[in-house]
């Protein structure tokens, strides 16, 4: 079955001690195509707050009720590297949660 990423733009991010965020979008390699990287909004609604999660760090999404579980804790989640998303180039292969 095939599926579109923006679907989960939105969905909640789970960590292993509860909901921490939600999708915001997703970081692409620009020469696989592969998904490198997830960003997820960490903030309130005072301020948004971006972090940004390997996949790797990540199980396949739960599509059923549009969800993202992270193998994280809510601390490490919410520690995670900053991403400006306006210039991603500062996002390496070298940035890990």
């Amino acid at each position: 079955m095939q599926y579109e990423l923006k679907a989960l733009i939105g969905s909640p991010v789970v960590a292993t001690d509860g909901e921490m965020g939600s999708v915001r979008t997703f970081l692409f390699d620009d020469q696989s195509w592969k998904v490198r990287y997830l960003v997820v909004d960490v903030g309130n609604w005072l301020k948004r707050r971006d972090v940004v999660l390997p996949i790797t760090a990540l199980d396949k999404p739960v599509w059923a009720n549009k969800t993202c579980c992270a193998h994280l804790t809510k601390d490490q989640v919410r520690n995670s590297p900053d991403v400006d998303t306006k210039s991603r180039s500062h996002v390496s292969r070298n940035c890990h949660a």
